[in-house]
């Protein structure tokens, strides 16, 4: 076939087109940003004769896929600094959707943008003096932050949604945004008022609406984030709204425990209320998605406790339930085991509060480039080894804080100011504490993610009869002290991948918990997608090829309605592709570099093996290496009304029958009831026996 007519040419690639269907031999012709040819599966339509002008990418022997689509990050201060969005594009991701968990920066008066920072530092982990220098403040109004976004140009596209917390903020004022039920109630003018913000950020292009509803995650000063425990007559509201604006597209996106109803610890005595408003958080979420809502909610585990591990076979067959009654219910899930991780220079490690490391360290920081230049003392000073261990296991003996199911963040990372306030704000001996409680959790990073129990801190130290914390220690001094140690806390209970191999093949999941540009001084997981090539298909021959490029294209595309125009290598999509060397993809040991805006610290984590990586049909990447073109841009979400259009509001969905609610109700009396017969702990017990004898049955295979 002639192809002189194409601008690029992809030519003799072996084509997994995110389809699912299998993969051929064959060629892609691309023109003005979008897919225009694609060969066939039975070998016809092959390009020749291309023209002079034409740009010819030979993909022999490479795969050829869509670029990722990455649903949970949080760019929402990196895109006003880097318009590479490093290092998520240098690893095929081509399109990211910013703005989850409740956090973001609009809209937002002028009063109040120190305190949104401070809300984005607790619970996502970016260094507010980073934010400070970074973002140039160019708006007010949602739509208003859209222009700013859309004046800009990036290396992919990228899509924002509205967040509960700054949607509070700017209707309640900072003072008042965090008292949820513990405050005065709402009036139905301030609900009228967040409502109809959603809506014209939806009309202005917003994906869809985040919030947060668990423990977790709280404000630099340790107040919970606004809108953790805001009333169902709020999140109805704000459901209509995007019922109305959203086409029945805009998606209402989660982060939740679903059991958080006040501001105290999980105690015997709040219990059975706890387990009571689990199934209240069903009901309201089954409200709004009948309306014309899309539900996505986060559901990771943590790795803490065994009995709790396979608690997502109950939230899966919840959602199994709800879209079987007219709901459209999804969940995020990982593609590998979420870790904290260590190394001398990050001090998200156990000894960073030791006053002798402390001392050291300060002591021989680069004040230009904050490195720490004499980290060799640490395993060449006699002495030093033992005195920072001895006071790190003083400080965790002396703790009795046990964090949030284990988990327990630092205070302060660096020098640049407090650091992540996620979970509690605690003691110092709290973070020692939780890596000596939970040293069967704690290694040696490797690709795999999946690493053995007899290679644990924990065996480790029981093997040479000494501590976790003296393995750790030496762990960290290999390699000149650039060796990486990891906590894996969330997704490794059995400390097997079982559990996430499962919930991946779930039909209700997508791989959803990145989190790139979050939680930047303890993890990074920009690489989930390549995980997905390297060890479940490559390595381990887990799922299918064309299984996995599915999983991080179509599937997640289909979440925000982006696989409208993108997700697939289909005539008339989007030109988005990844040409990838499969011998050679690789995901590399996680890096400590300083490239924030002030010198402010983050863990990065890059790939190699990508030879290619087209955005829009412009290369952005060869070899890792950013070409400097920028054609990504911000896309407008499912309600975008252009300037001078008519509006249009309507409820798309019907809300729930009469019949539906009722029923949901009967449950909820049901559920509360046998919390009164049974009790508590013997219900939960009872659910926890059910989970880990009754597998998920539905399958995406």
């Amino acid at each position: 076939m002639d192809s002189k007519g194409f601008d690029t040419i992809l030519k003799n690639g072996t084509i997994v087109d995110g389809t699912g269907k299998p993969k051929f031999t064959g060629d892609i012709g691309i023109k003005d940003g979008k897919i225009a040819h694609v060969s066939k599966a039975d070998g016809s339509g092959r390009l020749e004769k291309a023209s002079p002008r034409t740009i010819v990418i030979d993909c022999t022997n490479r795969l050829v896929s869509p670029g990722w689509v990455d649903i949970h990050t949080h760019l929402d201060g990196q895109i006003s600094w880097d318009p590479l969005i490093t290092p998520l594009a240098a690893g095929g991701v081509t399109t990211a959707v910013q703005g989850n968990c409740g956090v973001g920066f609009a809209p937002c008066k002028a009063k109040d943008r120190e305190y949104l920072l401070g809300l984005m530092e607790g619970v996502e982990d970016i260094p507010l003096g980073a934010m400070d220098a970074g973002i140039k403040w160019e708006w007010e109004s949602f739509p208003e932050y859209l222009e700013a976004i859309r004046r800009k140009q990036f290396a992919i596209d990228i899509g924002a949604m509205i967040s509960h917390g700054p949607l509070r903020t700017y209707v309640l004022g900072s003072d008042s945004a965090h008292k949820n039920t513990t405050g005065r109630p709402l009036t139905a003018k301030e609900i009228d008022e967040m409502a109809e913000i959603v809506r014209e950020a939806v009309e202005a292009g917003a994906m869809g609406f985040s919030t947060s509803r668990t423990l977790a995650h709280r404000h630099r000063a340790g107040m919970l984030v606004p809108g953790t425990l805001a009333p169902d007559a709020e999140l109805t509201a704000i459901g209509k709204a995007l019922a109305e604006a959203g086409k029945g597209k805009a998606v209402f996106e989660m982060a939740s425990d679903f059991q958080c109803i006040d501001d105290v610890p999980y105690l015997p005595e709040n219990h059975s209320d706890r387990l009571a408003h689990f199934g209240r958080e069903f009901i309201w979420m089954k409200k709004i998605s009948m309306m014309g809502v899309p539900v996505s909610f986060c559901l990771g585990m943590p790795s803490t406790s065994e009995q709790m591990a396979r608690g997502y076979r109950a939230m899966l067959r919840n959602v199994e339930r709800a879209n079987a009654e007219g709901c459209k219910f999804s969940t995020q899930v990982f593609t590998r085991p979420q870790g904290i991780l260590m190394c001398w220079e990050s001090r998200s490690h156990p000894f960073t509060h030791s006053p002798t490391f402390d001392r050291v360290w300060r002591a021989s920081r680069d004040p230009a480039t904050g490195a720490f230049r004499a980290k060799s003392d640490l395993w060449r000073v006699p002495g030093l080894k033992e005195q920072i261990v001895k006071e790190s296991l003083e400080l965790a003996r002396a703790s009795t804080n046990t964090g949030y199911f284990g988990m327990v963040l630092p205070q302060s990372t660096d020098d640049d100011g407090p650091g992540n306030l996620n979970a509690n704000v605690t003691s110092p001996g709290a973070l020692a504490k939780m890596f000596l409680d939970h040293a069967k959790f704690v290694f040696k990073w490797t690709s795999t993610y999946e690493p053995s129990p007899d290679e644990s801190a924990s065996s480790i130290a029981i093997e040479n009869g000494t501590t976790p914390l003296h393995v750790i220690y030496d762990w960290m001094c290999e390699n000149e002290g650039t060796q990486v140690v990891t906590y894996l806390m969330m997704g490794y209970a059995r400390r097997n991948l079982d559990d996430l191999k499962e919930q991946l093949l779930h039909p209700n999941t997508v791989p959803g918990l990145g989190d790139t540009g979050a939680h930047v001084g303890f993890l990074t997981d920009p690489t989930s997608p390549t995980y997905l090539l390297t060890h479940w298909y490559r390595d381990r021959k887990t799922f299918p090829l064309e299984f996995v490029v599915k999983l991080h294209t179509l599937d997640t595309a289909k979440i925000f309605s982006l696989h409208e125009d993108r997700g697939t290598l289909e005539v008339g999509k989007i030109a988005d592709v990844n040409v990838i060397n499969m011998d050679k993809l690789q995901v590399h040991a996680p890096r400590f570099v300083r490239d924030l805006p002030m010198g402010a610290g983050r863990w990065i984590q890059e790939v190699s093996g990508y030879d290619v990586t087209v955005k829009s049909g412009i290369v952005i990447y060869e070899n890792g290496v950013p070409t400097g073109r920028l054609p990504g841009k911000l896309i407008n979400g499912p309600g975008y009304v252009k300037p001078g259009e008519k509006k249009s509001r309507a409820v798309i969905g019907s809300g729930p029958s009469m019949w539906s609610a009722f029923k949901w109700e009967a449950e909820q009396k049901v559920l509360e009831g046998l919390l009164k017969i049974v009790g508590a702990e013997r219900l939960e017990q009872f659910g926890f026996y059910l989970n880990d004898r009754m597998p998920l049955t539905a399958s995406k295979l």
